[in-house]
This record gives structure tokens, sequence and C-alpha cells, in this order.
């Protein structure tokens, strides 16, 4: 609407002018036809003015004056025109003596601020942009990180709630699509500052990505303003000599032309890193773009890989990939129980252009993305699993001054043969070792069985006795499995074989006293018959 509205005014100027110097000047074109946002056109001037009378004024659109002996100036005084049109007067310079021609450039440019730049040349805003993604500063890709800084500086009054606000706005249309970025920093495109006291500066970067389903590519205004909440009519400021063409940077936005690049993971997405344990089950989900120029059919997949972990899984999104568009893909594993506590990188590519004629899997598509995609995963608190279990039975034995004789079983749990090595320790104190345990090969998942053999000391007290079974792989110890077993003890008469525990200890206890009482009574009946 603004666009159209300059359109008939400027016509309207430029009848009056040629009304008002028909007899001299000749104006090409005579209309103009401003479509976009920049645009600068070119009015050609040719006559000879030199009949014309010094200071005529024609309603206020144009002046002439002499400014020295012969030289005229065509002033051109826009004043008219509505405040969002910046450039409100141009100066011509004519010689009289001899037909001439001039040219005079008129720019169209569109405020950001809402009735056109309000500032008492008081306010001062600095602006800053700058691309930490892959293109450049002022030629955009899609997914890049953009940064744009901008302060007030205020030299003027008190200002009260500052909002600094950018906008994005397609060249040829004008639409503002900076609400459709992906937004990084707090508010997204309007930012509420706060106050700015005298003297005083305030600052907020704004930061983004570009949407790849929201940009063409094409030419594109960046434009900034500060104001206070509620007064832009009255206060605003929306040009900075910081910028290109003071009201505005130029920014190109293309899409990626390199076939090899253009379906990719966006990384910014990923979970970083995954948090996992050992046999956890996991799932992710990646969001794959089209960032190229070119479309592409059927269907796209996305492998991911980690030797130390097992994984090369593949998915397949169905359906077409517009360039711009988006599509995702899921993938489910789990942690295997064995794996050692650190951070793995998965690493993840993309396939695309299918041809089902071509082969199959990875050969189905005629690309393949050049880079790698990296998400990480964290892997904590494991509980580590055995590798082989241990078990022990009495086979006989468990006597002070006799052999005991103890089967140990073994269980391979690991995936592959295995060849294990058993020994025992810690049983010096109360046996010695009359046979060691042997060398056990075991296929995965199988058991086996060896003996070892203890001659247990003839002075050995009754009781729990400790010992440990250690397994070994190699020279690598891998288990140690403490044993434990009850042993009876001799008794003060030379008897074997009793202990004394909880369940015998009372009747035990009633035995000897009923020995003492019979010493006794032994040895009062010898002294009696003495007596006789």
């Amino acid at each position: 609407m603004k666009s159209k509205l300059f359109c008939l005014v400027a016509f309207g100027i430029l009848t009056i002018f040629l009304v008002g110097l028909a007899s001299a000047l000749t104006l090409s074109p005579t209309s103009l036809d401003f479509t976009y946002e920049g645009q600068s056109q070119t009015v050609t001037i040719t006559g000879n003015i030199s009949s014309i009378t010094v200071g005529q004024d024609s309603s206020s659109v144009f002046t002439v004056s002499e400014t020295s002996s012969g030289i005229f100036n065509i002033i051109l005084n826009f004043g008219s025109l509505p405040s969002y049109i910046s450039k409100n007067e141009e100066i011509v310079s004519f010689n009289d003596t001899s037909p001439d021609t001039k040219n005079l450039t008129l720019t169209y440019i569109n405020s950001f601020c809402e009735e056109g730049d309000q500032n008492d040349s008081k306010l001062t805003l600095n602006v800053n942009v700058e691309n930490k993604g892959q293109g450049e500063d002022d030629e955009w890709l899609p997914l890049d990180t953009i940064e744009v800084e901008v302060e007030l500086e205020n030299e003027g009054e008190d200002l009260e709630d500052v909002v600094f606000e950018l906008g994005l706005f397609e060249k040829d249309s004008g639409k503002n699509i900076a609400k459709d970025m992906s937004w990084i920093s707090d508010d997204d495109e309007e930012y509420e500052y706060g106050d700015i006291d005298e003297d005083e500066d305030g600052d907020h970067t704004f930061e983004f990505r570009i949407n790849p389903e929201e940009i063409d590519e094409d030419n594109y205004l960046l434009m900034v303003k500060a104001y206070p909440s509620g007064e832009e009519e009255d206060v605003c400021i929306d040009y900075s000599g910081d910028l290109s063409n003071t009201y505005f940077e130029d920014i190109k936005i293309e899409r990626e032309g390199d076939s090899d690049k253009m379906v990719v993971i966006d990384e910014e997405t990923l979970p970083e890193p995954i948090e996992a344990s050992c046999g956890q089950q996991v799932t992710f989900t990646a969001e794959v773009y089209n960032i190229g120029d070119k479309d592409f059919e059927d269907q796209i997949m996305v492998t991911l890989y980690n030797k130390e972990l097992g994984l090369d899984l593949k998915k397949v999104a169905l359906g077409d990939l517009d360039a711009g568009e988006k599509t995702e893909v899921s993938f489910t594993f789990e942690v295997p129980q064995n794996a050692e506590e650190e951070q793995y990188p998965l690493y993840m590519r993309t396939f695309y252009d299918y041809d089902e004629d071509d082969g199959k899997y990875e050969e189905d598509y005629d690309k393949r993305s050049d880079d790698t995609f990296i998400v990480s995963l964290r892997v904590s608190e494991c509980t580590v699993q055995p590798e082989v279990s241990v078990s022990a039975t009495l086979e006989s034995g468990a006597k002070a001054g006799e052999e005991m004789k103890i089967k140990i079983t073994l269980g391979n749990l690991g995936s592959d043969t295995r060849t294990f090595m058993v020994d025992v320790e810690n049983y010096g104190a109360w046996a010695e070792l009359s046979e060691s345990p042997g060398t056990i090969t075991l296929n995965s998942g199988s058991s086996g069985e060896t003996y070892v053999n203890l001659d247990v000391d003839k002075d050995a007290s009754s009781g729990e006795k400790t010992f440990n079974i250690l397994v070994y792989e190699g020279t690598e110890l891998i288990k140690t499995q403490p044993i434990s077993v009850n042993i009876e003890s001799r008794n003060f008469l030379g008897i074997t074989g009793f202990s004394i525990n909880e369940g015998n200890g009372y009747l035990w206890g009633l035995g000897l006293l009923n020995v003492i009482l019979v010493i006794v009574i032994i040895i009062v009946a010898v002294r009696v018959a003495r007596r006789k």
C-alpha cells in the first residue's frame, strides 16, 4: 500500500514539474513504479532553463535558484510525501547557456518506525550483524546462526520501557518473516529492555537460526528500531551508520548448491549428550532438512553407527523431501550391559536421491551426505555384570584332622569360548592344600567342574572357616569368590567328630557334668575303702 501511495505522489510531483517547466525542460520517465524496499530509479532531466525566473515556486514542489552567474539549481522538495519516505530533497544543477542533461536518482525507503523515524538527533543506534554459521555476515545459508547486536545511546531525556525490535523483510514483497525464524534469544524479535536514562546506554543481542522452511532464495532487508513502549509515534530511531544502507542491511539468503550437502541433520536440535546407563533403552529423534535447491522424491535414509557399542542401524523416512522441507527419524537401541562408563560418539549420515533400480540398502540412493553428523552418548552408573559364575559344594570332610573335598562349578556368561584357571587362597591358618583345582575350557553359556582338597589341621578349632576361590583368564584375575565352611574340632578325650553349636550345647554340658560326677563318686569310694 505504501509503495502504491508513493507511486501516485511521485507521479503528481513529476506532472507539476512538467507543467512548470514545459517550455524549457523534459523529464524521462514521466512516472515511477517502486515495488520493493530500497529500490532506486533514475529520472533524466533535459533542457535549457534560461527562460526560468529565479525564485520560481510551484506549489512547493520545486524551487529554482541561481547559485552563480549562469548556474541554476532546481530543488525538488518532497516535503509533501508521507514520513516513511526517507529522502525528501534532491538538488539538480543546470547551465543556462546551453541545453544540458542531468540525472536525478530517487530511492524508496520504508521506515521501520510506524510513523517514520522520530528522533531529535540525541539518540544513536549502533548495530553489528555477525553470522556464526557457515555463510557470510551478509550472505546467509539455511540453519545458519545469526547474532545482531543492538545498542542505543541516549543523550536526550529519560526513556521508559524501551523496546528493541528486529525485522527481516523480503525485498520483493515487503513481508516481515522475522517471527518465523528459529529464535534462541529471549522474547524473539521484539525485546523489552526497560528504562534507559539520559546519558546511559542500553543493548541487546538478537540471536536466531535461519529456518529453511520459511525462506526463499532471495534478497532480504534486515532492519532494527528502538522506541519507548507505547510512544513509537513520538520517539523512534531505525537508522544506523553501521548499516550498509543506513536504514537496512542488504542480506542475501541462498540454498545449498552442492548436491552432496543438501540433506542434513540439524545437530542443534539433538540432545547433547544423551544420558544412559548399561542395559538402558535409548530413544532419540533427529530432524532432517533439505537445505538445497533441489527436490528429492520417494524417501530418504539415515544411518547410525558406533563400533564399540555394536550399533549399525538404518531408518527410512518415506515421502518426498522438497527444498526447504523437514522430516524426522527416530532411533531406539539398548546400551550393552558390559559398556564402559564413558562418552561415545554416535555417527549419522543421510542417503537421498532414491532410485529403487540401483540395488539395495545404501546402493538404492544416488547421493549420501559428505558430512557426518554426531550425537554423543554418555554412559554412566553401570553395574558391572560378571562374565563368569562361581559356586562351591562340600563333597566330604569338614572335620579337624581330616581331608576336606570341595567341588567348584564355573559358568561361562560371556559370548565366546573361554579358558579359566582356578586357585584358592586364605586357608593357611587352619588347613593345608593337598590338591589344587585345575583349568576349565567352557563354551558360551556352558558350565564345568573342578575340585580342591584341603587337609584340615588336627588342632583346628570348631566353627566357620573361610577361604577364597580365585578365577583367572590368562594372567588376569576376573573373579574372587569367598567360601565358608563349618569345621568340627577333636574333643579333649580324643573323641572326634563333635561340634558345639546352639542346638546341642545343652546336651554336651549335661554329659560333661555327669562325667565329673562319676569321677567324684569314684574318688569318694576309694577313700572310704582305705579307711576300712
